[in-house]
């Protein structure tokens, strides 16, 4: 009851959203930044930097995938996730660009809502590839070759994403054992900002978890450790989903109470 009109909404986000994706950025496919109304705008809304955040795509649609995943149905993958998930991953493949390491990494990228200090004092909030970003290109990517997989899809544009998918830039761990939040190691024990952005590979996402990436858990277990069990009502609700994934009932138990 309330997925059948999410799913109607993201629907009309995505037709803007290709409008938006070929008048702002010259790419195919569609594209969503950080918020929508009723007329489903897919443009930056709002006076604030987090209004520059064009991932949400690939978030919203992972919704249609795990909806896919739980009822296992065929004609569903087809019609709904996707041409969705395709024209999600069209965008992010015409965003990407190479580092000097030559990682493919997100050309200005923003941990929402979260700063971060440089030469000596200075903050800002825009750098490349922060690690949300490539969480959600990579979630992305890897849901569309294995729905390519499902679906006996495997073109031209399905292989150069195969390809695109090993030169993303790895999630790295900084001087303090924490998931990294830039590309940059910038973290601060002392900061303890509501928000986590940086784990979306344990949650929402699928690609960190206790028994596949032992070593990133650890490092997630730490950036967690570090940012505390403070924040709004819904940033304690990321941590319960957060300690619940890390296999760790009474950490999440105690912030559920």
């Amino acid at each position: 009851e309330c997925q059948a009109p999410f799913f109607k909404a993201v629907k009309e986000l995505a037709i803007n959203g290709k409008q938006t994706a070929q008048n702002m950025y010259g790419n195919e496919g569609w594209v969503a930044h950080h918020n929508m109304d009723i007329w489903r705008h897919a443009e930056p809304i709002d006076i604030c930097n987090c209004a520059f955040w064009n991932m949400a795509g690939g978030w919203l649609t992972s919704h249609f995938w795990e909806h896919y995943l739980f009822s296992g149905d065929k004609v569903f993958l087809k019609n709904e996730v996707f041409p969705l998930l395709k024209g999600v991953v069209q965008f992010y493949d015409g965003w990407l660009v190479a580092n000097e390491q030559g990682y493919l990494v997100t050309p200005v990228g923003h941990s929402p809502e979260h700063n971060f200090v440089y030469e000596s004092g200075k903050q800002a909030t825009f750098s490349l590839g922060p690690t949300m970003d490539m969480a959600i290109v990579r979630e992305s990517y890897t849901r569309y070759l294995e729905a390519c997989k499902l679906l006996n899809v495997d073109d031209a544009f399905t292989q150069n994403i195969r390809l695109h998918l090993t030169k993303l830039l790895p999630y790295q761990i900084g001087k303090y054992g924490q998931l990294q939040e830039w590309l940059e190691d910038k973290d601060d024990t002392t900061n303890k900002h509501r928000h986590v952005s940086h784990l979306f590979a344990l949650h929402p996402g699928r690609y960190i978890s206790p028994l596949r990436t032992p070593k990133f858990t650890d490092a997630a277990r730490k950036a967690l450790e570090i940012r505390g069990d403070g924040g709004t009502g819904w940033s304690k609700s990321w941590k319960i989903n957060f300690w619940a994934r890390l296999h760790d009932g009474n950490h999440a138990h105690k912030l559920l109470q």
